[in-house]
Parts: C-alpha cells; structure tokens; sequence
C-alpha cells in the first residue's frame, strides 16, 4: 500500500502517517518535471510550488497552468488544509446557504467548520470571497491549535508601520514569530490578499516548521 509523505529538505526526514503497524520503505520520486507553462526556475515562487504540487497540497487551475498571482479564496484554503489532512470524513455540523453539496471544496468547508478552523457569518461561508494575509494567518493559527502544534511563540510588532486588527493581533504575531509572515518595507500589507503562490511558500514554510 503506497503511503503519501512529506519530505523536509532541511531535517532530511520524511513524514508520513501510517493506518497500521508494519515494514515500510521510504522511496524516492522521480525528478519532477514542471507541467505549468506560467512558472519557471527563476520565479520566487517556483520550489514552494514545486513543493505543494508533489505533496498534492495545491493543483494547477488546469494541466498546464498554476496561476500563481491569482489570488486565493476562502473556499481554496480550506481545501488545502483539508488536503493535508487526507482528507477525513466529515460531520455536516454547520450548514451555510451558499455551500451547495458536489462541489470542490464542500467536504473542506464542512470539516473546518466542524473543527472550529473556520466560520460562516449570516449562514452563509462565502467560499468565493477573497481572503487577506491577516485571515489567512488567523485560519492557520486556529488549524495549528486544532493539531496541537506550538503556538505559543510571539513575534515583536512594534517596530512595524503596519498594525493588525484586534482580533488578528495574537495570530500575526505567531505569524511573523514562525516566518509565515515577512517584511521588507515595515508593512505586512495586513489587508492586502494573498495570492496562490505567496500561500504556496507560507504552506512550504508552515509544514517544514512542524515537521522539526
């Protein structure tokens, strides 16, 4: 039985989740071969998206496109991090009004409603809705208190032109403590979206830190 697992090019160690004890074998893919026609090696973003494609974490928006500067949805986001966790069955605890059954990010919508990671406002979720660099740390905040990672690091704001809102104030800072979140100019563009490739490299970032 073939087990997906994560390589950290850091540690060297490749993680994986087993449904059963027994012998495994560790193998090794062949070199990848870029499908996106929009992404080369001299892109910023050309090893985080490499690195999403192999873990099955993010696809292209078709077989020869990644669309790295389009920007990501609420509904995009839940699905990766439903992707990382392969995917469970889920529990319909929420039911919002513009989540119609068979579609794409269903299944994700309602399993990270049902683990607290995300929440609808006026029964509705808004999957097409963009979403800001302050929510996204926010939603990987709540997924990281979910997983029972560490979340207790802080990162020192006050030198930063850029303050978050009050209800993000406690994520931007573990954000930028973990180096999700970056800054060249003193501004973190809080309420900027974040685009598909920029989330690749948080992604990137996020699960070589936990897999330490």
């Amino acid at each position: 039985t073939e087990i997906s697992c994560i390589y950290n090019d850091k540690t060297r160690l490749a993680t994986f989740t087993v449904p059963h004890f027994s012998q495994y074998v560790v193998g090794v893919n062949t070199a990848w071969v870029n499908p996106y026609s929009d992404l080369n090696e001299s892109n910023t973003y050309y090893d985080a998206i490499k690195f999403v494609t192999n873990n099955n974490l993010m696809q292209g928006v078709s077989l020869t496109e990644f669309s790295p500067d389009a920007i990501l949805t609420r509904g995009m986001i839940v699905t990766i991090l439903y992707r990382i966790e392969k995917e469970p069955l889920t529990v319909k605890t929420l039911l919002f009004s513009d989540v119609a059954e068979g579609m794409w990010y269903t299944n994700a919508v309602y399993w990270a409603a049902d683990k607290n990671i995300v929440n609808g406002y006026d029964g509705k979720f808004h999957p097409n809705d963009t979403l800001t660099r302050e929510q996204m740390t926010a939603i990987l905040y709540r997924y990281s208190t979910y997983k029972k990672y560490d979340v207790t690091k802080a990162g020192d704001l006050s030198s930063y032109t850029e303050k978050p809102s009050a209800w993000a104030q406690v994520s931007v800072s573990w954000a930028v403590a973990e180096g999700l979140l970056t800054s060249n100019d003193g501004s973190f563009n809080l309420q900027g979206d974040i685009t598909r490739g920029q989330i690749a490299s948080v992604l990137k970032k996020f699960i070589e830190n936990n897999a330490r």
